[in-house]
């Protein structure tokens, strides 16, 4: 270990701030206009731990050049310690925090003596829950590894040679390893006691160990042993130290089939450690070989390339195994292959996913049977639901199922059999919630269970509503239908979804404590957290005209961490405690923007034609002159007035060729207004909201109207390409990778996801609501390239060549189009790029292009080169 002075570290953290952030001194700043030269300057907040205590606070700066660094720092003294290379630690309690380096040296700060050690060559680290051990994969000159478990102070317990992996458990107090050399292998274990206790579980094996996974209590651990020849799967009962094994699938229940070892079935232990859920397949798999002829037939299941995808895979399956009995069974097999475990995983739920094809959603319907997982006995559930993964929902304690079925939320009683209604069927207005999904309109979205199981968290629009499992009258846990504030639950690192295997496991709330909320005022853009308290009910923590985000509770303090920021005020980070009125800065990110030029930004509301009052994000140029008329680029996408405080860092490499501030440095006022579509109309129902938000623009006085803009990347660049056939508005457009024929993108087959494209026009985003033979007039009018004799906007049309998602051919169709009826029109097609730009370098040119193009047609500056020269 290397001993560093702490002063060293002092030094370096304030040397990388006074770099890239040092305050201008006097009372008369003067600004300048901001360069791209000057863009390497800045650096993006990462918010990354706040200590038990709140007593130190954890964040890291990231750069465009990667020159990342973490910062740990006192939120009582302001002492802090810098590591380069490093984006995020953990602590332990207010004593300790450790942190690896991108050159695999882990750093160990001790927080109340100041000393600094490091420690080289660790690949993997972790910490006991009370902190009074380090636990250490280490790399050796000779490239064979070393398990070190050291107590707080650094000083060496236990070393193990030749370690391959560990595992720690839950509760952080015992830690699984495997071993290996010359051929053989060990698995063991280490309880972190006072006095640390080794054990062996399995000695010489011949296969390495791999997959090592504990069960929830941290009671059980499982493995497999995997060679050339074999996988065998192991469980070990950490009380009673028995070591069961499964070599062999009982050829009655698994006729020709072997375990296997594959992360889409991930091994997993029973909550009360009676049984493994493991991943088995056939023990034979022919393979393809490439045909003379493709045939593709219309009655088949799958399309070709997709029904050719799932030939060539040996798709894993799920089984399950039960040690003490040394009994296993399957629970999904090769025709019902989609499958999900009850919360107490005491049920399966298993479907055919090939019944209901072919047909044209992006998930199909399946027929759901729910199954006993002890004896394999299976009934129906429910038929023709649909296959979307956020519309059915298991709770924790494996009594119920939640699914939603004809704009209805249902409940299922496992053990009584029985369906109830949960929420009732309301009509729907243009806006109400939307699937973030296959965009239909939905009463409730679904949330997560309460900790219990005995209720059903739901968002409407804009409040948070808790339904009962027992029939009792829905409770709305919030008030932001009256103040038109959404609220929503804050996504906190120890509440996520982990696989359920073809689904997910829904998250649970414990309401019995303190919740996070976030909230969200849509029409004027403020933000702000509230603390959900089960006694006194709603509590503001902070709420401002700002964007709040990436709070952090200390796990024994009423005290949290929080960033702020505005489109022109950088990132800072807060801390508050619950019940106090100081709000106490730990950094404020990029004070070098006190020297440049900035612009702001401001919330417009707007009607469209149906009268519809609708939200725009409206940028100002920086060093705003209310004299001056200036251009305006509008950028679309859908819903994006919530950006209005979004920081932007200037960059020229974005994957889009768009930045915000990159504009408004630049002279531009730049608007990103909400969008709402009418089904079946959605290129015109676009056209329609983003002119009445322009001409709102317009009123104020700020723009000229002849020097207007717009640009869109993806569904953007489709709506771009829609509203410049019906609208003169635009002296200039950009569209990136965006479709233009309806017709062609409707019967093309999406080669990234090997199906037709029919689900993305019919169900999901192009809203066309039906086939295009039912129609086809909406398919014409919504498609460009059939309209394209009514553009009159010189379009900049721009695409990756290997683009799968969106094929090139779409701006190429395009393009030609517009050739033919000589129309002002260029197309860039970057080779090597998809269907975002991937590389600096041509980042760089579509930045620097778009530009050139604005400036010319906007600004009316001199066109560069590549817009004038012609072949």
């Amino acid at each position: 270990m290397k001993k560093h002075i702490k002063l060293v570290y002092r030094f370096f953290a304030v040397f990388i701030l006074g770099l890239v952030a040092g305050p201008a001194s006097g009372q008369d700043l003067i600004q300048k206009k901001l360069t791209t030269n000057d863009y390497k300057l800045w650096s993006k907040l990462a918010t990354d731990k706040i200590s038990d205590k709140a007593g130190w606070i954890s964040y890291a700066l990231r750069y465009e050049s990667h020159l990342d660094t973490l910062f740990v720092k006192s939120t009582l003294t302001g002492q802090q310690y810098a590591f380069a290379g490093s984006l995020e630690g953990k602590f332990a309690s207010e004593e300790l925090f450790a942190c690896i380096d991108n050159k695999q040296n882990l750093h160990l700060v001790n927080l109340s003596k100041g000393n600094v050690d490091s420690i080289s060559g660790v690949k993997e680290y972790d910490l006991s829950s009370d902190g009074s051990f380090l636990v250490t994969l280490e790399s050796k000159p000779n490239k064979s590894k070393i398990l070190a478990i050291r107590d707080k102070n650094g000083k060496m317990l236990q070393r193990i040679e030749n370690a391959n992996d560990f595992k720690m458990n839950n509760a952080g107090n015992a830690v699984l390893y495997s071993l290996g050399q010359n051929g053989y292998y060990e698995a063991g274990l280490i309880k972190l006691k006072q006095h640390i206790v080794k054990r062996k579980i399995l000695d010489n094996s011949t296969a390495e160990i791999k997959s090592m996974t504990w069960s929830k209590d941290g009671n059980t651990s499982a493995f497999y042993t995997e060679n050339s020849t074999s996988i065998c799967l192991y469980c070990y009962d950490c009380r009673s130290q028995r070591l069961s094994s499964l070599k062999e699938l009982p050829r009655a229940t698994f006729n020709n089939k072997i375990i296997t070892n594959d992360s889409s079935i991930p091994l997993k232990i029973a909550d009360d450690n009676s049984a493994v859920f493991f991943a088995y397949k056939n023990a034979v798999h022919s393979i393809l070989q490439n045909p003379v002829v493709e045939i593709w037939k219309n009655d088949d299941k799958y399309i070709y390339p997709n029904s050719v995808l799932a030939k060539s895979y040996n798709k894993p399956l799920l089984a399950v195994w039960y040690p003490k009995s040394h009994l296993a069974r399957p629970l999904s097999c090769e025709k019902y292959s989609w499958v999900a475990l009850s919360g107490n995983q005491k049920y399966a739920v298993v479907a055919d996913m090939l019944q209901y094809e072919p047909q044209y959603d992006n998930f199909a319907p399946l027929d759901y049977y729910i199954m006993e997982v002890s004896n394999g006995y299976k009934e129906l559930m429910i038929s023709n639901q649909s296959g979307h993964t956020q519309y059915m929902h298991f709770s924790p304690n494996g009594s119920y199922i939640c699914y939603y079925k004809n704009d209805i939320w249902h409940l299922y009683d496992i053990k009584k059999k029985t369906h109830s209604s949960l929420t009732t069927k309301t009509p729907f207005s243009w806006n109400s919630l939307e699937d973030p999904v296959n965009r239909n309109k939905i009463s409730f979205e679904f949330y997560g269970w309460s900790s219990d199981g005995k209720s059903i968290l739901f968002y409407d629009k804009y409040d948070i509503w808790q339904f009962f499992t027992d029939g009792k009258q829905p409770v709305r846990l919030t008030d932001g239908k009256e103040k038109l504030i959404r609220y929503r639950f804050a996504a906190v690192r120890q509440n996520k979804r982990r696989s359920n295997y073809s689904t997910t496991n829904s998250l649970t709330i414990n309401l019995k404590e303190k919740n996070i909320l976030e909230a969200y005022d849509s029409k004027q853009g403020s933000s702000g957290c509230f603390i959900l308290n089960p006694e006194k009910g709603l509590q503001s923590l902070v709420f401002a005209d700002a964007k709040i985000s990436n709070i952090r509770k200390a796990a024994k303090r009423d005290s949290y961490c929080f960033e702020s920021e505005k489109f022109d005020k950088s990132p800072s980070l807060l801390l508050k405690s619950e019940n106090g009125i100081e709000i106490k800065t730990i950094i404020q990110t990029n004070v070098q923007q006190k020297k440049f030029y900035w612009g702001h930004s401001e919330m417009i509301n707007f009607e469209n034609t149906q009268k519809d009052t609708l939200s725009a994000a409206l940028f100002y140029p920086a060093n705003y002159n209310p004299q001056v008329k200036y251009p305006l680029v509008v950028y679309i996408y859908e819903k994006l007035s919530h950006k209005l405080h979004n920081y932007v860092t200037p960059s020229i490499h974005s994957t889009q060729g768009f930045n915000i501030t990159h504009l408004t440095g630049n002279g531009y006022f730049v608007l990103m207004p909400d969008i709402y579509y009418e089904r079946g109309n959605t290129g015109i129902s676009a056209t329609q909201c983003v002119e009445s938000a322009v001409k709102q623009i317009i009123g104020k006085g700020v723009i000229d109207s002849s020097r207007v803009g717009i640009m869109g990347h993806s569904f953007g660049g489709y709506e771009v390409n829609c509203i410049i056939t019906n609208s003169n508005m635009f002296a200039a457009a950009v569209s990136g990778a965006g479709v233009s024929d309806n017709i062609r993108g409707y019967l093309t087959v999406n080669s990234e996801f090997n199906n037709a494209e029919i689900w993305r026009f019919e169900n999901q985003q192009y809203r066309m609501g039906r086939s295009l033979y039912e129609g086809k007039d909406s398919y014409l009018r919504n498609s460009p390239v059939f309209n394209a004799d009514k553009v009159n906007t010189p379009i900049l049309i721009w695409t990756g060549k290997n683009d799968n998602n969106v094929k090139p051919e779409q701006s190429t169709a395009f393009f030609l189009a517009l050739r033919r009826l000589n129309k002002k029109s260029i197309m860039l097609q970057y080779p090597n790029e998809a269907h975002t730009l991937l590389s600096k370098n041509t980042q760089e040119d579509l930045n620097d292009k778009a530009m050139d193009w604005f400036d010319y047609y906007l600004k009316r500056d001199k066109p560069a080169d590549w817009i004038t020269e012609t072949n």
